[in-house]
């Protein structure tokens, strides 16, 4: 599985990850490959985003199911609680900042219990 989205505020920069453990940051200025990355998440289909310098990562793992980063340090802020058991038989498949918002309110879809879960990220 693999994820790309742009950087809404850069048209130059965008952003992948995959089953790697990288979120790999794109410059179309910079030759030679990614100019940077952020080691930690195991993304799945379509489970990145970005808000506010918040990366959202949705793990295909089975535990730290969603994930925050700062995008400029990519130092992991946070693990979220989304009410599901560690190691349970749910992975992450969708996650994204509802961006129209006042809040911080993120949608998370899961398989294994076949849920969607709204969190609000204070």
């Amino acid at each position: 599985m693999f994820s790309v989205k742009c950087l809404p505020k850069d048209a130059n920069v965008f952003f992948s990850g995959g089953w790697d453990s990288t979120v790999h940051i794109w410059d179309i200025q910079v030759n030679g490959g990614s100019a940077r990355k952020i080691n930690g998440p195991v993304v799945s289909a379509d489970s990145l985003d970005i808000k506010n310098n918040l990366l959202l990562a949705g793990n295909y793992l089975n535990n730290d199911i969603v994930q925050l980063y700062d995008f400029g340090s990519g130092q992991l802020i946070k693990t979220l609680d989304i009410g599901e058991e560690q190691n349970s038989k749910s992975y992450c498949f969708a996650a994204s900042y509802a961006h129209n918002s006042e809040h911080n309110l993120i949608a998370v879809g899961l398989t294994g219990s076949n849920t969607v879960k709204l969190l609000l990220n204070e």
